[in-house]
């Protein structure tokens, strides 16, 4: 989808390796969903697959496009950090969670893990990689 996306949204080329790449992707996508089912169930969880390419495929043209508008990767993060944070606590409340409670320290601590080794390390340098020519 980024291959495809990116010449349209961004106007950056996308280049004749690239495209073979997409073509054996695809290719390979289709083998696999063909898989023992021949393509008679087209469920909720594939409808979930695409849609999560599509919105990772728009949030990196998002993310390369500011990136390489000169916004740093700290600003840029946080503003991702703070609008993810916004909607994951409306989504709960939306939902009838509450988000504020207490968490025994096993659970904080994976809390913690996933705050620091995912997101703070691997997610950052994913954005960082967006403005990287």
């Amino acid at each position: 989808m980024l291959a495809v996306l990116s010449p349209l949204l961004i106007k950056e080329r996308t280049t004749s390796r690239e495209g073979v790449s997409v073509v054996v992707a695809v290719l390979g996508v289709v083998l696999v969903a063909n898989a023992g089912m021949n393509f008679k169930q087209f469920g909720f969880a594939d409808l979930s697959a695409l849609l999560a390419a599509l919105f990772i495929a728009l949030y990196s043209l998002v993310g390369r496009y500011l990136r390489t508008s000169g916004l740093a990767t700290a600003c840029y993060t946080s503003y991702v950090y703070t609008v993810s944070a916004g909607v994951i606590l409306v989504l709960a409340m939306t939902l009838g969670e509450s988000p504020f409670r207490l968490y025994d320290a096993q659970n904080l601590l994976a809390i913690l893990g996933l705050a620091v080794v995912p997101t703070a390390v691997g997610h950052s340098l994913y954005n960082y990689a967006f403005r990287i020519d």
